[in-house]
């Protein structure tokens, strides 16, 4: 897919007018997402420069989210990074949905197992952890562990309990939240999202964590990009 008409407009405004735009990308299920400026473009690829934690992100998932409120739409594209000048030709657009940049929204994604408790309607069962935000927590429930009828139990808006515990932080959370969407997986398994009800306590640890796992992530992404500074990579 070449860039659309309305998107190469928008660029060239930027390109005259030089504003900034956000890259995302992840890893190990933190959102990286930094500014980026347009060095320039023609009918099928731009050239942005990037920041030193993002070309590592682009390298290792070979594409990126192109984000701006300047731009007409939010853009997945393939990447090919040139890291002599940190820059890298992006190409092979396709359109995607805005990701949120708001601070309150930022959510991980673990790469390791964290065990939760879900309790609602009388019924408790064992899942792992899929996603979390300071507003928002997704679950997995494996098949063998559902004995009811999940469309019933985890309707929209039921209330619901779950009780885990996040790396780094001492005390289990009991989180109560409201079912915002539930759907079935292969094997009977089920995946539910839910809204959390405001809880300072609950939010605030929350937001540690993952402010911790966004800090353990600077840390590999500087050593990654020395390696590949270095060749050694």
């Amino acid at each position: 897919m070449n860039l659309p008409e309305t998107l190469r407009g928008d660029l060239k405004r930027i390109v005259n007018q030089q504003p900034l735009f956000s890259l995302m990308n992840y890893y190990k299920g933190v959102p990286i997402s930094y500014a980026a400026s347009l060095r320039g473009f023609d009918l099928s690829s731009a050239t942005v420069g990037v920041h030193p934690y993002q070309a590592v992100c682009m390298q290792l998932e070979g594409h990126t989210r192109v984000q701006s409120k300047l731009l007409s739409l939010a853009v997945q594209a393939q990447v090919t990074l040139n890291l002599k000048n940190n820059t890298a030709r992006l190409s092979e657009f396709k359109r995607v949905l805005y990701v949120t940049e708001r601070r309150q929204f930022v959510r991980i994604e673990p790469d390791q197992r964290i065990e939760v408790e879900v309790s609602t309607q009388n019924w408790m069962v064992r899942g792992r952890l899929e996603d979390i935000s300071a507003v928002n927590i997704g679950i997995f429930l494996p098949g063998e562990e559902i004995f009811f009828e999940p469309e019933v139990v985890f309707k929209e808006y039921n209330n619901l309990r779950a009780r885990l515990t996040l790396p780094g932080i001492d005390q289990p959370l009991e989180i109560n939240g409201v079912v915002a969407r539930s759907l079935p997986d292969k094997n009977h398994d089920y995946r539910v999202g839910a809204r959390l009800l405001p809880n300072t306590a609950v939010q605030q640890a929350i937001r540690t964590f993952i402010l911790k796992q966004q800090n353990l992530v600077e840390h590999e992404l500087q050593h990654l990009y020395e390696q590949m500074q270095s060749g050694k990579n």
